[in-house]
């Protein structure tokens, strides 16, 4: 980069929100003060850790440079008397050392702006704090103190109610599936790599429905990662054999939840989720996930190391022959009270009374050991007295579904200066968590071995509309305090006063208890004498009853069964006269067809003959034809003037006929043929009324089913007419004979013109002008058969060549 462009570059100063990290250095290596050398080691190396944080992940681009300046240290616990530091009340006391910071980064000044000073903490807080804690802390010198820390948090030390949201990291969690095949089948294969993805996207679905409805106003979005998955690993226990490792980052647009609120989110899935998540995971086909009968969510770093058995409970030291303790041990004996509340966290249903009356026994052996170890010399005995024990109450989070509290009565020996309450009360406080976390997971009964969390806080960390808002915290942990066996409290003198009084009043209650049961056992006698007169009773009226029944019964089987034989009688008759008037149906259909069929071989032996005529008469016509001439019109008159005018006419009939299966048979062409002869004859009559005589019509060419002269006709006849006519309305006088044929005819006109036409004229007066609609419906259509459906007539005349 050129002088010139670095001085056009403008650098933005963003100061961060002043802020601490506190550690946890093992009682063995917390004999002594950091030096300024080790304190400064400890900002350089916090100092490399967040740049690279924010230059290769937050704001690349932008960022420039991160400078962190130490503002404060404490060394060793601080308690609420020694305490300045206004954050250090929220801290675990096991948090030894303490380093309060101020910062700025520096940001290019280019592009749409810089990022707040909030922005770029909440950026640095939702780094990976473990690689934090393993990397940077105790990668230094291994003379140094902080070499030794085992766990790390960070966090602001004043937090504005309004101020913006940022990222939350969720610790790293698990999850763990238990898987059965179907029908004894094979079990599958470990998941492949697609398959966890699948898994991933289901899973990151999941998660994310629940965040929007947990923060509907400032959610934003999330991100989860695979990091781990094994098969058959039997982590974190026997019962699992799929296991994978995830971490999970969220954004917030303002009040962004702690990281434990986040994984409550997260352990839905294995909690009030289960059913809905583990149906989802079964839709992985084809994969081990299709076989998932449980599943647990937890926290890595919870997982518990190994506790060692109990030992037996001492003896008990001063005791008379009779077993009652010294009069003056019970004069001068000390007593403390101290309240103890415990809330814990299950992926289960609450534990049943007998179970908790196990976790019970487990909190008077720990908090007894507690106590014996810190006053070795003066302590005699503990016992826990119940207050109450609550089940999904979501005390102090809505994740704890399960609270106890307890008034711990603390006997001290006589003459001895035992602590007063106040300092008792800091000691069970100040009690690990983890420690306790471990020995309930221990326990045999089934929702405390799937704990996840155990706190002594009676109210939720959450703050207020006008309380500080936490951010997202920033902490990690290499390793959990080792789990020393506990002692078992000796027996208490007064406590087996108590009992053998208890036992003696339980005793005479049982007595009672028995004397009341005596009686009633008499009083249920008697009461069961009665009740089986009565029921005797009832039994033979129920009996007569029932007799009655069955007689009914089988009166009505017997009418019913003759019923049933009428109506099969009458069924198996009407089916023989159905079979008899079937076979009637049958045989009549059989006559009609083969009736049909006899004329329609008699109709196409006629239509042959009728077509073989017609042949032999064209062949005679063209005979005739070539013996007589045409005549001549050579423009001059001839001797022969007076002879007839030769013309070849033809007169056909086309007819539609709908529904018409077969042909017309014989009779019914007769028909048409007679009523076709009368139609033409009337129509001649009213043209020639002084001359006509007669009209002969024959059946010439008859076609079926052809389509001809026009594809809608199936139906078409050709007629051979003669008509005879008078020379004179005189009847006496002779008749001249006019044909018109489909063959070529000379006719000679006697009468030398007149009121006789010649062939051409007789096929015109047949023709032209015809009434087909009257010729269709009073000659063709009252024949019936296949011409009572007749709906298109076609008459014309054509000329032969």
């Amino acid at each position: 980069m050129s002088d010139a462009t670095k001085k056009k570059l403008k650098i933005t100063k963003v100061p961060l929100p002043d802020f601490f990290i506190a550690l946890v250095l093992p009682d063995a290596h917390a004999h002594r003060q950091p030096s300024q050398g080790e304190v400064d080691e400890l900002r350089d190396r916090t100092t490399e850790f967040w740049t690279t944080q924010l230059k290769e992940t937050s704001f690349p681009k932008k960022f420039k440079k991160l400078n962190l300046k130490i503002e404060r240290t404490q060394f060793g616990t601080v308690n609420e008397e020694q305490a300045d530091i206004e954050v250090a009340r929220d801290l675990d006391p096991r948090f030894n050392m303490y380093v309060e910071f101020s910062g700025v980064v520096h940001f290019a000044s280019r592009g749409s702006g810089v990022p707040s000073g909030n922005e770029a903490f909440a950026e640095m807080t939702a780094s990976d704090s473990l690689e934090y804690l393993v990397g940077f802390v105790r990668g230094m010198e291994s003379d140094c103190l902080f070499a030794n820390a085992t766990e790390v948090c960070a966090r602001r030390l004043v937090i504005d109610p309004m101020a913006e949201g940022g990222n939350v990291r969720a610790p790293t969690f698990f999850f763990a599936f238990a898987t059965e095949p179907w029908d004894d089948e094979t079990p599958k294969g470990p998941p492949t790599d697609e398959d966890v993805e699948v898994f991933r996207q289901k899973t990151h679905d999941h998660i994310d429905k629940n965040l929007k409805i947990a923060y509907p106003n400032s959610y934003e979005g999330s991100e989860m990662k695979v990091l781990v998955h094994e098969a058959d690993s039997s982590k974190p226990d026997e019962r699992f054999d799929v296991y994978i490792e995830n971490d999970f980052k969220a954004s917030f647009s303002s009040d962004p939840p702690t990281e434990a609120e986040l994984f409550n989110v997260i352990m839905k899935c294995g909690a009030s989720d289960c059913t809905e998540y583990l149906q989802s995971m079964q839709k992985i086909k084809k994969s081990r996930f299709e076989d998932v009968t449980t599943v647990t969510v937890q926290i890595v770093g919870l997982e518990m190391p190994e506790v060692e058995d109990m030992e037996p409970a001492p003896e008990q030291q001063s005791e008379s022959p009779e077993g009652d303790p010294p009069e003056d041990d019970k004069e001068h004996a000390i007593e403390r009270q101290v309240p103890i509340f415990l809330a814990v966290c299950t992926n289960t249903d609450p534990p049943n009374p007998e179970e908790v009356e196990v976790f019970d026994e487990l909190m008077v052996r720990y908090f007894y050991t507690v106590v014996q170890k810190e006053y070795p010399d003066i302590v005699k005995n503990l016992s826990l007295k119940k207050l109450y024990t609550k089940f999904d109450q979501g005390i102090p989070e809505p994740r704890f579904n399960m609270c106890s509290e307890w008034n711990a009565i603390i006997t001290f020996k006589p003459e001895s200066e035992p602590p007063d309450e106040k300092e008792l009360n800091i000691l069970i406080v100040e009690c690990n968590m983890s420690t306790i976390l471990a020995y309930v997971r221990k326990l045999e009964p089934v929702p405390f071995k799937s704990t996840t969390e155990v706190t002594m806080r009676r109210h939720s960390q959450k703050p207020g509309p006008d309380d500080p808002i936490m951010d997202a915290r920033f902490e990690a942990a290499i390793k959990l305090p080792a789990t020393p066996e506990l002692l078992e409290p000796p027996e208490d003198e007064d406590e087996k006063e108590r009992e053998r009084l208890e036992a003696e009043k339980e005793k005479q209650r049982l007595i009672a208890e028995k004397e009341r049961e005596e009686r009633e056992a008499e009083e249920r006698k008697k009461a069961e004498d009665a009740q089986r007169e009565a029921e005797a009773k009832r039994k033979a009226e129920e009996s007569r009853k029932a007799a009655e029944a069955e007689a009914k019964r089988k009166a009505d089987e017997e009418r019913k069964q003759r019923e049933a034989e009428e109506r099969a009688a009458a069924k198996e008759e009407a089916r023989r006269l159905a079979e008899e008037e079937a076979k009637a149906i049958a045989e009549e259909e059989a006559k009609k067809k083969a009736r049909e069929e006899r004329l329609k071989k008699a109709a196409a032996a006629k239509t042959a003959l009728l077509k073989a005529e017609a042949k032999r008469k064209e062949k005679k016509e063209k005979k005739k034809k070539k013996e007589i001439p045409p005549p001549v019109d050579d423009g001059y008159e001839s001797p022969d003037e007076n002879l007839p005018r030769v013309k070849t006419s033809d007169v056909f009939v086309a007819l539609k006929l709908d529904h018409a299966e077969t042909e017309p048979n014989e009779e019914e062409m007769e028909t048409l043929r007679s009523n076709t002869e009368a139609y033409f004859a009337e129509r001649l009559k009213n043209k020639y009324p002084n001359t006509f005589a007669s009209l002969k019509c024959q059946v010439g060419v008859m076609k079926w089913n052809e389509g001809y002269p026009r594809p809608e006709f199936n139906f078409y006849v050709e007629w051979d007419i003669t008509a005879k006519f008078r020379d004179s309305a005189d009847p006496s006088s002779p008749m001249k004979t006019v044909a018109g044929t489909k063959q070529r005819n000379v006719f000679k006109d006697e009468a030398g013109g007149g009121d006789t036409p010649t062939s051409y004229e007789l096929m015109r007066s047949l023709v032209v002008g015809a009434n087909i609609i009257q010729y269709l419906t009073e000659s063709v259509r009252v024949i019936g058969g296949p011409f009572e459906h007749g709906t298109a007539v076609y008459i014309k005349q054509r000329e032969s060549s």
